[in-house]
C-alpha cells in the first residue's frame, strides 16, 4: 500500500507518511486539509482525519474512499496533493466518496497550514508511542520503552552543543525529584555523536535520570521529529498526551502535565 509523504521542504521535518499537506509557492498560502491517505481500488483511502482539521469539520471519516474531487477522478494520494496545492486557504474542496457501500458528497474548506510544531502535536496527540530500545550512557545496558508500560514518561530529546536545550534540565530535575517516587520516568536522548562528548557534560549537569543515546537521531525519527530541544509526554497506558517543541515550557505546564499521566 503506497502512502503519502508529508512534504518535508515545506515544514522543515520528515514527517513521512502523514496528512494531506500541500505546500504551495509562498508559505503564507500552504492549504491544509488533515487527513492521512493511501492508494485504495477505485479512488484514495483516508486514513487517519485529525481532530479538528478541515477533513475532520467536513466529516471525513477514516476509510472512506476518495473518488472525485470538484468533479475531477482521482486515483492516487499525488493527485489529491496536486489539486489541494493549487487550491487557495478558505477555498471549498467538493468531495465525492464511498462509504460503506453509499456514494457521498462533502466539502472541504482548505485553511492555512499549521506551524510545524503545533502539526507535530496534533498528530500525536492521544496517539500510542513507537515502540524503541535506545543504549543508554549514564547506565549500563539498553532500556525499552516497552519496559516502562505503567509509568507515566517523559521522553526529552538535547545535545551537548544546543544551550536552549540545557536550560530545560533545571525545570526537569525539579520535576523528578517531585514525581519520580509517584513512578514518573523521565527518559531523556542525547543527539551527540559521540557518546564521550554527552558523558562530559553530564558531568556539568548532573543528571539523575536515563539518558540514552540518540545518534543520527534514531530515536527523534520514530516521532516523526528532528527539532531538538523536544519534550514528549506518555500516559501510564502509553498513549502520548502532549509533545513540546522548544525550551519555552514552565515548570508550571509540567506540573499541570503530569496530572494528565496518571
Amino acid at each position: 500500500m503506497q502512502r503519502t509523504r508529508f512534504l518535508a521542504g515545506m515544514m522543515g521535518v520528515g514527517l513521512g507518511a502523514l496528512f494531506l499537506l500541500a505546500a504551495s509557492a509562498t508559505a503564507e498560502a500552504r492549504p491544509w486539509a488533515g487527513f492521512t491517505m493511501s492508494t485504495a481500488a477505485g479512488g484514495v483511502r483516508v486514513g487517519r482525519v485529525i481532530p479538528t482539521s478541515p477533513a475532520a469539520k467536513a466529516g471525513l471519516k477514516s476509510g472512506d474512499v476518495i473518488q472525485k474531487i470538484n468533479g475531477r477522478l482521482v486515483n492516487s494520494p499525488q493527485q489529491v496533493i496536486s489539486i489541494t496545492s493549487r487550491t487557495k486557504p478558505g477555498r471549498t474542496l467538493r468531495i465525492r466518496l464511498q462509504r460503506g457501500g453509499r456514494t457521498l458528497t462533502k466539502w472541504l474548506r482548505l485553511v492555512k497550514a499549521p506551524g510545524a510544531a503545533t502539526l507535530l502535536r496534533l498528530y500525536w496527540l492521544n496517539q500510542r508511542a513507537p515502540g524503541f530500545t535506545a543504549p543508554l550512557i549514564n547506565r549500563s545496558g539498553s532500556k525499552s520503552l516497552a519496559s516502562l508500560r505503567g509509568k507515566p514518561v517523559i521522553l526529552y530529546f538535547w545535545a551537548s552543543w544546543c544551550d536552549s536545550c540545557k536550560l530545560n534540565f533545571p525545570k526537569l530535575k525539579r520535576l523528578h525529584a517531585t514525581y519520580a517516587q509517584k513512578g514518573l520516568v523521565i527518559f531523556s536522548f542525547s543527539q551527540d555523536k559521540r557518546a564521550s562528548k554527552t558523558r562530559k557534560t553530564l558531568k556539568l549537569l548532573n543528571l539523575p535520570f536515563l539518558v540514552g543515546h540518540n545518534y543520527r537521531n534514531r530515536i527523534g525519527k520514530k516521532f516523526n521529529s528532528n527539532k531538538i530541544p523536544t519534550l514528549i509526554a506518555i500516559d501510564r497506558k502509553g498513549i502520548i498526551r502532549d509533545l513540546i517543541r522548544g525550551s519555552s515550557f514552565s515548570y508550571g505546564r509540567l506540573t499541570r502535565l503530569m496530572r494528565k499521566l496518571k
